[in-house]
């Protein structure tokens, strides 16, 4: 019921219903950002200072740090015993692996340097009271280059739309019309889509100059990074339609009730349960409507405008 649902509903379940089957999900959208600070580091300034904080940063190093020393020492030493005559497909794995296994030392060593910069920005900001929001994931450096691309998508975009308004009147089309270009957002744009594809490219390159160790890792934090993203901007979407659906609920519930809103729109079920619990709200003592309104003001609402003499609901807990 819409007064009550709290579970998402769509065709794959919902974030919600998946966490209750998975309790893990949670917990692994916590782990990635043990992986995808190493990245964010380097795409992305200004960061809240709950958002990018000392046990994030200790986490991306001693990942990184894990990654540099042991899968990057390991491998070297085993390219330079030269397995790939022995070992066949595992020693040409080995090779691709183990080439300028510094260069991952390189980006650990970077790692920390941008790390201490980005802490001494908080700190600055803090101090000169310009704090951001401690949440804030912090802006990202290439937004230049989401400006550039999302003209271009918009421009492809563009042509199938055109095509598409041939099949409309010509007031749907200037309608339409009004809805381009497409994609406006460029952070959205920049930070869910271009940041963990230019990573990924970025570690397909490095593979392909030998460099294995760093090309696997971007390639891996590309896809943690597009995971970790894209699971924040849900997350906080979806927190805010929470709060408009009750400002909708409160303002259109008694319309519902009666059929007379496009906003919210009730079975005829549960529009005579609602009469009838109105009625029976009606005959139960004062005290019973004062927890009907404590517990559920918008129901209290809707109930006092199908019957008039519960018009009191509303205001027998501000008398004022």
């Amino acid at each position: 019921m819409i007064l009550q649902q709290k579970n998402e509903r769509n065709l794959m379940g919902g974030r919600d219903m998946w966490s209750s089957i998975f309790p893990f999900m949670d917990f692994g959208y916590f782990i990635l950002g043990w992986f995808t600070v190493t990245i964010e580091v380097f795409l992305r300034r200004d960061f809240g200072e709950r958002y990018f904080n000392r046990m994030n940063f200790l986490a991306g190093f001693l990942i990184l740090g894990f990654w540099a020393i042991i899968v990057g020492g390991l491998s070297a030493a085993m390219s330079s015993i030269n397995l790939t005559g022995r070992a066949g497909m595992y020693g040409n794995t080995v090779g691709a692996m183990g080439g300028f296994s510094s260069a991952i030392f390189l980006m650990w060593l970077a790692y920390i340097v941008l790390s201490v910069l980005h802490f001494i920005r908080i700190w600055w900001r803090n101090r000169t009271n310009r704090p951001l929001h401690s949440l804030d994931a912090g802006r990202s450096n290439i937004l230049w280059l989401g400006e550039l691309l999302i003209g271009l998508v918009n421009i492809i975009a563009a042509f199938f739309i055109k095509l598409f308004a041939l099949t409309l009147s010509a007031e749907d089309k200037e309608k339409l019309n009004q809805l381009l270009p497409l994609v406006t957002d460029v952070q959205a744009f920049t930070e869910r889509f271009l940041e963990p594809v230019l990573v990924w490219l970025l570690g397909f390159i490095f593979v392909s100059l030998g460099s294995g160790i760093l090309g696997f890792w971007l390639v891996f934090s590309a896809v943690a990074l597009s995971l970790y993203t894209n699971y924040r901007y849900e997350a906080e979407r979806h927190h805010f339609l929470d709060i408009r659906d009750q400002l909708l609920e409160a303002q259109y519930m008694p319309d519902a009730i009666a059929g007379l809103s496009d906003v919210i729109r009730l079975p005829n079920s549960v529009k005579e349960t609602m009469k009838q619990t109105a009625e029976r709200v009606n005959q139960v003592s004062p005290k019973v409507r004062e927890q009907v309104r404590n517990q559920n003001p918008t129901l209290a609402d809707a109930m006092a405008a199908l019957n008039p003499k519960l018009r009191d609901i509303a205001t027998e807990t501000n008398p004022s």
